[in-house]
C-alpha cells in the first residue's frame, strides 16, 4: 500500500492543489472509464401514503457503485422510509443522458456534476442553492471541511450548487519491470524534470521502449508543469489567461518538449493510433502521468503489471514557487431546482457531505473523499485486512487477486468443493496462489459474526458425497468441525443469474438452474429468439461471452437465411 499512501500524499498535501479546472477529471480517461449498462434514471415521485420516497442517484464509473450504494444503504438504516436507487452510465453516455433528462425536466433526484459541465447548468437554472444546506449547524461548513479550489469550482455568483463528493490528483506511474530491465532507479520524491528526461533517455536507449509517453493532455499533462514552473492557466478573478506568462510558457515547452524534442515519447499521430494508457498496459511504455480515478482499474484490469506510483517530479528551476505542484480536481453531487422530493433530498445531500460519509465512500476504495482528513480511509482500503471470497470461479479470482494487490494481510478463498473441482480457470488459481491467496477448500461459511460490522466468520469443514440424480459428489457439512476466523470484510461471489425479469416476460423454457434453455443453435423455447452469454450459462468470462454471442449471431444469420 505504499503506493496508494503516496499517490494520497503528494496530491493532497506534498505538493501545492491548484485551483479552478475544467479538464477531463473521475472517469473520462480511456484507463478509467466504464462500460456498464444503464437503466432509466428519471426522477422518481413515488412517495406512497404510507410516506415511502423512492430516489435516484445517477453516477458514471463502474469502480464507484458499491460506494454509492453502501452510502445509499447508511442513509436508509437512519431513514427506512428513503430507498435510494443506483444507478451508473458511461461516461461518454452519462452528459448526452443527463442533458436530454434535463430538456424533459426528469432529472434523477441525485447526480453527479463535475467542473466541466456546472457552469451551463448552473447559469441554466437547473441546479438547486445548496449554499445554506449547512446553515443550522456552521454557516460556514463548506470552506471549513472541504478544499477551498473543490468549494470554489462548484460557486456560481456566490451561491454554492453542489456538495463536494472526492477529489482527484495526478501521479506518475511506471513500469517497475521496464526500469529493471534498464538499469534505472525507480522515481522518488526527489525528481526533477531532469531526472524524468535522463531515465526517459536511458529506458529508450537499452531496452527500445518508450520512456516518458507525454501526450498532448491538458489535466494529465502539461496543466500540471505550467504550475510547477510558477505560471497560471487562469488569474485569481478568471479574466485573464496565464499563456503570455513566461512561466506559464516555460511550462508548456517543458511537457510539450518531452514528445517533440526527443525520442523517448510517441509522437502526437502516435498517440492518435494508440493512447498512452494502451501503450503502457502493453508495456511499450514506462512511465505516464495518471489521475487518481484510474487507480482501480489498474488494480482490477492488469492484475500481472508490475507497476508503482510517484509524485510528480518537480521544476528544478521555476520562476516563482518551489516547482512542486499537481492539478486538483473533483466532483459534487447535485439536484435538480425543481425536485419535487426536495426536502428529502436536500437531507440526502446534506449527509453525504458529512465526515461519516466520506469514510463510507473512501473505505470502499473508489475514490479519494473531498472532506478534509478523510482521505486514508480511500489508501488504506485494505491495508492489513483479513477479507475473505466467497465462490470458485473466475470472478471469486479476480476479487481476491485484486483485494491482495490493494494490500491485505490474509486474503482467503472459501470453496465449498475441491480444488479439482473449481469452475475457475486453472491459470487464474495458480496466480493467485503466487500472489499470496489462501485457498480454504471443502469448507463452508455458516455464520458472519460481527457488532455492526464484520468481525469474525464461522466455517465449516464439508465432505464431498455421492448422490443419486446428481452429477457430481456434493458437499455435505461435516458435524463438529466448525471453527472461527478473524475477519473485516466478506465478499460473495457464488455465481450469477440471468435476470429475472427477462426470463419472466418473455416465458422463456428455463433449465433447472434459471438459465434459459436453448438447442445446438442457440434458440430457445420460442420459435426466433436466440440466447447467449450469461443467460444460457456459459462460463462467466468475457472471453466466453463473446464466443456465445459470435456462435449466437451466426445461427441467426443462419435461421434467417433459411427463412
Amino acid at each position: 500500500m505504499k503506493n496508494m499512501k503516496r499517490f494520497l500524499a503528494f496530491g493532497m498535501a506534498a505538493c501545492m492543489v491548484m485551483g479552478s479546472m475544467t479538464a477531463c477529471g473521475s472517469g473520462k480517461s480511456d484507463s478509467g472509464s466504464s462500460d456498464a449498462a444503464t437503466t432509466d434514471s428519471s426522477s422518481s415521485d413515488s412517495s406512497g401514503d404510507n410516506g415511502e420516497v423512492k430516489l435516484t442517484m445517477l453516477g458514471w464509473e463502474i469502480y464507484q457503485q458499491a460506494g454509492m450504494e453502501a452510502l445509499a444503504a447508511a442513509y436508509h438504516e437512519k431513514h427506512p422510509n428513503v430507498t435510494i436507487e443506483v444507478q451508473i452510465s458511461t461516461w461518454s453516455e452519462y452528459w448526452t443522458k443527463l442533458e436530454a433528462m434535463a430538456n424533459s425536466n426528469s432529472l434523477p433526484d441525485i447526480f453527479w456534476m463535475h467542473t466541466n459541465e456546472f457552469s451551463k447548468y448552473a447559469e441554466a437554472g437547473m441546479l438547486a442553492d445548496l449554499t445554506d444546506l449547512y446553515a443550522d449547524e456552521d454557516p460556514d461548513y463548506y470552506h471549513n471541511n472541504f478544499p477551498a479550489n473543490l468549494v470554489e469550482n462548484f460557486t456560481y455568483e456566490d451561491k454554492i450548487y453542489g456538495v463536494m463528493k472526492d477529489v482527484d490528483t495526478i501521479g506518475l506511474v511506471y513500469n517497475k519491470d521496464i526500469f529493471d530491465e534498464a538499469g534505472v532507479s525507480y522515481p522518488d520524491d526527489t525528481w526533477t524534470w531532469d531526472d524524468l528526461v535522463e531515465a526517459s533517455e536511458t529506458i529508450h536507449e537499452k531496452t527500445g521502449k518508450y520512456g516518458m509517453m507525454a501526450d498532448e493532455n491538458e489535466q494529465e499533462g502539461w496543466a500540471n508543469t505550467i504550475y510547477q514552473a510558477g505560471g497560471y492557466y487562469i488569474n485569481d478573478d478568471k479574466t485573464k489567461a496565464g499563456f503570455d506568462d513566461p512561466a506559464t510558457q516555460k511550462g508548456i515547452a517543458e511537457y510539450i518538449g518531452w514528445q517533440t524534442d526527443y525520442d523517448f515519447s510517441p509522437n502526437q499521430s502516435d498517440f492518435s493510433d494508440l493512447g498512452k494508457a494502451e501503450r503502457f498496459f502493453a508495456g511499450e511504455g514506462a512511465m505516464m502521468y495518471l489521475g487518481s480515478w484510474g487507480i482501480n482499474n489498474l488494480y482490477i484490469n492488469y492484475p500481472d503489471l508490475n507497476w508503482d506510483v510517484a509524485v510528480l517530479p518537480k521544476c528544478p528551476d521555476p520562476v516563482s514557487g518551489d516547482g512542486r505542484a499537481s492539478i486538483s480536481n473533483g466532483l459534487a453531487y447535485a439536484t435538480s431546482a425543481d425536485n419535487p422530493h426536495m426536502d428529502v433530498v436536500k437531507d440526502v445531500l446534506k449527509f453525504l457531505g458529512t465526515k461519516e460519509a466520506a469514510i463510507i465512500h473512501g473505505e470502499n476504495g473508489a475514490a479519494i473523499p473531498a472532506f478534509n482528513g478523510t482521505g486514508d480511509s480511500w489508501a488504506n482500503n485494505y491495508e492489513g485486512k483479513n477479507v475473505a471470497v466467497s465462490g470458485g470461479g473466475n470472478v471469486a479470482m479476480d476479487t481476491a487477486r485484486t483485494i491482495k494487490r490493494l494490500g491485505a494481510k490474509n486474503v482467503y478463498v472459501i470453496y465449498r468443493r475441491a480444488k479439482e473441482q473449481m469452475p475457475a480457470e486453472e491459470l487464474e488459481i495458480e496466480e493467485a496462489e503466487k500472489e499470496g491467496v489462501e485457498f480454504l477448500f471443502k469448507t463452508n461459511i455458516v455464520k458472519i459474526l460481527g457488532n455492526e460490522k464484520v468481525e469474525k466468520l464461522e466455517c465449516i469443514k464439508t465432505e464431498l458425497v455421492e448422490k443419486e440424480g446428481e452429477k457430481r459428489p456434493v458437499p455435505v457439512n461435516i458435524e463438529n468441525s466448525n471453527y472461527l476466523l478473524d475477519m473485516d470484510y466478506v465478499v460473495m461471489a457464488v455465481g450469477s443469474k440471468p435476470d429475472g425479469e427477462i426470463v419472466s416476460k418473455t416465458k422463456l423454457e428455463v433449465t433447472q438452474y434459471g438459465n434459459i434453455k436453448v438447442d445446438e443453435n442457440y434458440m430457445t423455447s420460442k420459435k426466433g429468439i436466440f440466447a447467449g452469454g450469461d443467460l444460457i450459462g456459459t462460463k462467466s468470462t468475457v472471453a466466453w461471452a463473446a464466443r456465445s454471442g459470435r456462435n449466437a449471431s451466426e445461427a441467426i444469420k443462419k435461421y434467417l437465411l433459411e427463412e
